[in-house]
């Protein structure tokens, strides 16, 4: 390769670097702006961890409200989505109660809430459940599937089983939410970077 080849793959690289480490820096200071995390039991625990102190770091502007209601499915939540103001950011923790639902109706529902939520103007985003519940469960494995390819692989938080510790003997739910609402937080800020 002659010299001159060479120069906008660098320049492209050094670009990209420098946008990435903007982002990175930015993040440090946490989430920013109107975020809204809701749908179900997951959402709850997440959502009331966040709030316990020691305080998570909160960016510029940050108005967060978050929330759940055990047992919601996609239903539930796609009734409220037009009334509320101008977010940022939605992020939905749904669909393993909707496991076991018809899918096909489940699936039409989800993709008209995505298309709906876009229409309101915020980006959407999805708090996956723990690796271990999308394996043990058909529905959910198809749920989550789908889901990633209506948000977007960088628009879906996936915490290892680790990160989230260990289950109640339900199988479903961490015994404390504070290590997994604390990954959830660190990665809303680079969303929000």
């Amino acid at each position: 390769m002659h010299k001159r080849e060479l120069v906008a793959p660098i320049l492209v690289g050094a670009a990209t670097a420098g946008a990435v480490a903007y982002r990175v820096i930015r993040s440090l200071r946490g989430p920013r702006g109107k975020l809204v995390l809701m749908g179900d039991s997951y959402a709850q625990g997440i959502a009331a961890s966040v709030n316990l102190p020691p305080a998570l770091p909160a960016g510029p502007d940050l108005d967060f409200r978050g929330g759940g209601v055990p047992g919601a499915g996609i239903e539930a939540v796609d009734a409220i989505v037009t009334t509320w103001p101008r977010v940022r950011w939605v992020v939905l923790s749904c669909g393993t109660n909707d496991a076991r639902a018809d899918w096909p109706k489940t699936a039409e529902r989800m993709e008209s809430f995505v298309t709906r939520l876009r229409g309101c103007g915020p980006g959407f985003a999805w708090l996956e459940p723990p690796p271990s519940v999308i394996a043990s469960h058909d529905g959910l494995r198809r749920i989550a599937r789908l889901y990633r390819a209506l948000a977007g692989e960088g628009r879906c938080f996936r915490a290892s089983d680790a990160t989230i510790g260990p289950l109640l003997p339900d199988n479903l739910h961490p015994r404390d939410f504070r290590r997994w609402a604390e990954a959830c937080w660190r990665w809303l800020a680079l969303l929000t970077a």
